[in-house]
Order: C-alpha cells, then structure tokens, then sequence
C-alpha cells in the first residue's frame, strides 16, 4: 500500500496582497457599524436585474453556442439526449469487430457531491485509487459545488492528481474567500457578503487553456463532462455539458467554462452569484446562477440511462453500466453540541437541511441505476472521522480528510464501496472485495439486513 503525500507546493494557487487576517475589532467600532447597517438600508441601492420571464424558460440559450451546452435538470432536453447517445454511438463503433460485436460495452461514470473544503476526502479518494493501478478511465464525470471543481481533474485522469491535490491541502480560507466587518453592508448594497477574489483568480488560474482544450479533446472522443448549477430565479438545476462548451470554437468557451465552475459552488449570500448573458427569442437577459447543491447534492442526468438502454437496444449489444459515487461528506448524522448562538444554530441547520436532501439524491440515483441493470458503488467520509476545523477551510483538517479519502481508495484489493443505499441509517451494505477481483462484481444479491429501511 503506497503512503499519502501531502503536496508541500501551491503550483498555481494565488495568495492576494489582501489576504491578510483583519484585527478584531473594538466593541465600539461594532456598534458602529450596526447603527450604519440601520441608515444605509433606508438609502441601499442594488444591482439592476432584466431576469428572464418564465414564460421564457423553456427557449433561453446561450449566444453564440449551440442547444447542447446546456439543459435544464429538471426535464429532457432532445439536443442534450443526441450528445449523449452520440458519446455511446462511438464507443460501440470503436469496440466493434466481427468477433466481438456481441460482447458487452461496459460504460464507468463517476458522480461527486458537493461539500466544500470536505472535498479533500474526495481528492484524496481518486489520487489514492489512481496509484492502485485500478481507477477507471470514466466514460461521464458529473459534479456539483465542489464536485464540480473536481470533475474536470477526475475527468482527465491521474495527470491532474498533482494539481487537484494541491487544492484540496494547500488552500485555507483566506485563498478563497476573505470577510470583514465593515462587509456587512453588503447586506443592504450587494447581491454577497465575502470576497470572493482569491477563489476566482485560483480558479481562472488553475483551469487553463490547456485543460479546457484537453476537455474539448476528449468530449470530440465521445466522453461527457456534466456540470450543475441553480438558476435561482427559476429555482430550477440547470445542467451544463462542459466539453460540449470546450470544444464549442466560441472565443468566450474559456470563460464561461470557468464561470460555470464559480456558479456551481458560489453559495448564496456568502459569495455573489454569477450573471450569464442568455438570451431567448430575440430578447437578452441575465440570468442568475448560484451553487448547484441548492436542488442536487449529486446527481446524473436521467437521459443518461434512456441513452443506454436506446443505443444498446439499436446496436444489439449488452451496455453494462457502472455507477461510481463520491459523497464528500458523512453519509450518517454526525452528533455536534450547537452553541447557544444565531450564527452557530444557522450553520447546523443548513448543514441539516442539505444533508437530508442528499439522501433522496442517494436514493434517487441508486434505484435509478438498479432499474436499468447497472451497478452502484458509493463511498463517502467514514463516520469515525472527526470534522473538527477552526475555520471554515481548515489546512490541516483537509489535509487530515484527504490522507483519509487516500487510505480508503489504496487498498490492495481496492477500495471498499457501499453497494446498496436505502437510506440511513440501515439499508448500508458495504462491499469488500477479494484479491482475484481488479473490477467490482455485479451487486450483491443479499436480502436486505432486518434493520434496513424497506422501499417506500
């Protein structure tokens, strides 16, 4: 078994000449600055906004682009589903031959959640399954949050492990995101709180012009690159088909890429959303953009499976599916005395919310792929590990999490997966394999345990 390695270097990341640590500031000075919150509010003047109507939803586009680089999440998208069959089109034609035109095509999609700095376990995670030798070569990537800043470097493969690592343990707070006092008026003047230039020049630092053409390369061969966003005036997911706008020729592709990346973990309030020009019949508007994890935690469009099964009915050949999920998060509740504070109590209880929401995403995808005949893998922050961070993007806590996330994913016999989810917090089957086995089996055909939640 390899041992973690901790990158000691931040290749690419950026340290802001603002980012030092505001001093506390004197009781005075805070009363001072609630007693401004109170006059400003009578006189705040705010960003002006030409949202698009509902009755426009149903035709925004992106100028200059075509249907296919984005969808809405919530219903099926013809252009959307002609991608996605054409990815599985050429992965058919490149493995026919005449003596293996009946064998099974086998497809590996990798889905990753959402959960902040937590997302160094699912860093650690895929740079440790990487060094067994084993980690597939993922036919679709989707993310969310920081899954969605993940899923460019899972999609290329290990090369990007390095860079993906460094982001993940060498990153605190102040590179991405810096707060003072004096911030609180943006509550009356602004559409966020924080500042959030550390976070955009790391990322329009770190997801090149290289990348972004070594994803259009490999949208061109036929794999998929998903992102999720909320748009919030529809509160609606909007899903974004990243390759799709890599390999799009448009001379804005690089920068919508990576404001795509920004809106999918721009949590609301906190860090501003993102405006995206759209436009819908003749008529321009800007459309507002926020984390994705509002609606998904994690999520795989359900063309997705119609695709399969439509191409594998068409080519007479058996499609045999293979659903990896990455929960950067604990899968069960996590016990935490609450201090007798607002903000304290705010935070536990948003963190509650979406960690019950998360469960129906779990659910939803793992009776999705069970229906289609696909196999379902799970792995999430094993419950003996203690989230105890002093801030909100702890160095060492993630670095902690992603030697955690290592050590899960380099086994020998390669990771053990939760195969069977039906909910916390029974219903969990975990999966450990043999040494013979390089591939996870077909699912196990085990009754459920007595204390496992039945299918509502």
């Amino acid at each position: 078994m390899n041992n973690p390695t901790v990158p000691d270097q931040q290749p690419m990341l950026v340290h802001p000449s603002r980012c030092k640590r505001p001093k506390l500031l004197h009781f005075g000075r805070v009363l001072a600055a609630v007693l401004l919150l109170v006059l400003v509010g009578g006189c705040a003047t705010y960003r002006p906004r030409n949202a698009p109507p509902q009755s426009e939803e149903a035709f925004i586009q992106m100028p200059g682009f075509n249907q296919e680089v984005r969808t809405w999440g919530d219903v099926e998208n013809a252009a959307f589903r002609r991608s996605i069959a054409d990815a599985f089109a050429r992965e058919i034609a490149a493995t026919a031959s005449a003596d293996t035109n009946t064998s099974p095509v086998y497809c590996d999609i990798l889905a990753i959640s959402g959960g902040a700095a937590n997302g160094a376990y699912g860093a650690g995670f895929l740079t440790g399954w990487s060094q067994t030798g084993k980690r597939p070569k993922f036919k679709i990537v989707t993310g969310i949050s920081t899954g969605a800043l993940m899923a460019p470097f899972a999609f290329l493969g290990e090369e990007y492990d390095g860079l993906m690592s460094a982001l993940y343990t060498n990153v605190s707070t102040r590179e991405i995101f810096l707060f003072r006092m004096i911030d609180l008026l943006g509550l009356f003047t602004r559409d966020h709180v924080a500042n959030t230039r550390p976070l955009r020049q790391l990322v329009y630092n770190s997801y090149d012009e290289y990348l972004i053409e070594r994803v259009a390369a490999e949208h061109r061969r036929g794999r998929r690159l998903f992102v999720g966003t909320t748009a919030l005036d529809a509160q609606r997911p909007v899903i974004w088909d990243m390759g799709a706008i890599a390999a799009s020729g448009h001379p804005r592709r690089s920068t919508l890429f990576r404001e795509i990346l920004l809106a999918s973990s721009a949590i609301p309030v906190a860090f501003p959303p993102v405006y995206l020009d759209v436009e819908a019949n003749g008529r321009k508007f800007d459309e507002m953009h926020v984390d994705g994890g509002l609606i998904n935690q994690v999520f795989i469009y359900d063309a997705v499976w119609d695709a399969l099964k439509a191409m594998s009915k068409e080519a007479n050949r058996p499609i045999q599916a293979r659903l990896f999920v990455i929960r950067n998060n604990h899968l069960t509740a996590d016990w935490q005395e609450v201090p007798a504070r607002v903000v304290p109590i705010a935070k536990r209880s948003l963190s509650t919310i979406v960690k019950s929401n998360s469960y129906g995403d779990l659910f939803r995808l793992y009776t999705r792929t069970r229906d289609h005949g696909a196999q379902f893998y799970l792995t999430s922050i094993p419950q003996d590990f203690t989230l105890d961070r002093k801030e909100e993007f702890d160095r060492e806590t993630m670095r902690a999490l992603y030697r955690r996330g290592f050590e899960e994913a380099n086994q020998p016999d390669g990771p053990p997966w939760i195969e069977r989810f039906d909910g916390p917090p029974g219903g969990l089957e975990v999966y450990h394999p043999t040494p013979s086995q390089t591939t996870p089996p077909q699912p196990s055909k085990r009754s459920p345990s007595s204390n496992s939640k039945k299918r509502p």
